[in-house]
């Protein structure tokens, strides 16, 4: 799906958690950097947002993401992969992130967030209780 986007030139964001890359200020930092290398107009507004590092990450995601995306007209698409390896004290703020900017950016346009993840309890509560998440399960594995 992603290479797809890309090519389509809808992919806002690709971001991967590793173990080594798990907390949701580089998710918001990456997602970030990302709209500014696809999305060339948007650039300067995020440079701009992302030089006050002292920010909480709530108020940088509002800054850096939500609001140069608002100046966007057209479907926008991000994937996140992974978001189990995710710090599980970020998990929750992250998704409530995530599911706060779709209704914050969107006017005719769309902004999707296709995320990968474990079926975690704390992850599949949250996605489930929301009206603007549909949660598909794919079971990959051996014969």
């Amino acid at each position: 799906m992603a290479r797809r986007w890309k090519e389509q030139g809808v992919l806002a964001g690709y971001f991967s958690f590793t173990p080594e890359n798990s907390t949701a200020d580089n998710f918001c930092t990456h997602i970030a950097n990302d709209i500014a290398s696809n999305i060339v107009d948007l650039k300067p507004k995020i440079e701009a947002a992302l030089k006050d590092d002292g920010q909480p990450l709530k108020q940088r995601w509002q800054k850096a993401v939500v609001e140069p995306l608002q100046d966007l007209g057209n479907d926008t698409f991000f994937v996140v992969d992974a978001l189990d390896a995710c710090s599980a004290t970020d998990i929750k703020e992250l998704l409530q992130l995530i599911i706060s900017a779709g209704p914050e950016i969107s006017g005719e346009f769309s902004v999707r967030f296709l995320i990968t993840t474990q079926p975690a309890d704390e992850i599949v509560s949250v996605l489930r209780n929301n009206y603007s998440v549909t949660v598909t399960s794919f079971t990959v594995g051996s014969a």
